[in-house]
């Protein structure tokens, strides 16, 4: 299991964030990744 924190799935989310593409590329490579639950009202907002 891999802890994604809250900034890398940011950085998955929003193309334009600098490090799309190093988020993108750990999330790819994990192979059971977790987050915490209290990181989902921190992505709520940059959700429609």
């Amino acid at each position: 299991m891999t802890f994604l924190d809250t900034g890398i799935l940011v950085g998955v989310l929003l193309e334009q964030h600098p490090e799309h593409a190093a988020c993108l590329e750990a999330l790819e490579e994990s192979e059971a990744p977790s987050h915490f639950a209290h990181a989902a009202p921190d992505l709520e907002i940059l959700t429609p």
